[in-house]
C-alpha cells in the first residue's frame, strides 16, 4: 500500500504539479485507515451478527450513564443517522434483546431506548476487541507521538468543519 501511494504521489507532482501543489498527501492516507478499521469493526460486528451502525447505536447508550436511556433524537444527534436508519436498527437490536424500548413517563408518543444488560455485555465485548486493532494501529507510536497525532488531527477536523459550507 505504501509503495502504491509513493508512486500515486510521485506520479501527481511530476504529472499535475498545479494540483500536486494544493494537494494535501494525509487525506488520502486517512482514507485508507478509516477504511482498514471499518472493515475490522464489520468482521467483529458479524461475529455477534450485527451490522456495522449497531455498533454507534450500542455505544452511544453505553456511554450514557445508567440505566443507559436515550431518546430516539438523542441517539440521531449522536449517531448522524437518518429517522429511517434508526428505526430499522432500533427493531434489529430489540428482537436479538440488546435494546429494549417504553414509552416515555412524560410524553406517551416518545419511546425510550434503553441499553438492556445482554446488550451491555456485547457492547463491551465488541469494543475489547476492537481496542486490540486500535492497539496494533499504534504500537509503533511513542505516547507522545500518539497524543501529537491525536492533536493535529483534532486540528484538521476543526478546520475542515469551519470551512464545510
Amino acid at each position: 500500500m505504501i509503495e502504491k501511494f509513493e508512486t500515486f504521489l510521485s506520479l501527481m507532482e511530476e504529472n499535475w504539479p498545479e494540483a500536486y501543489e494544493d494537494m494535501m498527501p494525509s487525506l488520502p492516507l486517512i482514507d485508507k485507515i478509516h477504511s482498514i478499521n471499518e472493515s475490522l469493526r464489520s468482521k467483529v460486528m458479524a461475529e455477534y451478527g450485527l451490522q456495522t451502525s449497531d455498533f454507534g447505536l450500542l455505544t452511544a447508550l453505553r456511554r450514557t450513564p445508567a440505566p443507559h436511556l436515550l431518546m430516539p433524537t438523542q441517539i440521531m444527534d449522536y449517531m448522524l443517522i437518518s429517522s429511517g436508519g434508526l428505526t430499522k436498527a432500533l427493531y434489529r437490536l430489540e428482537e436479538k434483546e440488546l435494546i429494549s424500548r417504553s414509552p416515555s413517563s412524560d410524553d406517551g408518543r416518545i419511546k425510550l431506548v434503553q441499553l438492556t444488560e445482554k446488550g451491555k455485555e456485547i457492547i463491551e465485548e465488541i469494543v475489547i476487541k476492537a481496542q486490540q486493532s486500535h492497539r496494533l494501529m499504534k504500537a509503533d507510536f511513542s505516547v507522545q507521538e500518539a497524543k501529537q497525532l491525536d492533536r493535529l488531527l483534532t486540528k484538521l477536523l476543526t478546520t475542515v468543519e469551519a470551512h464545510k459550507e
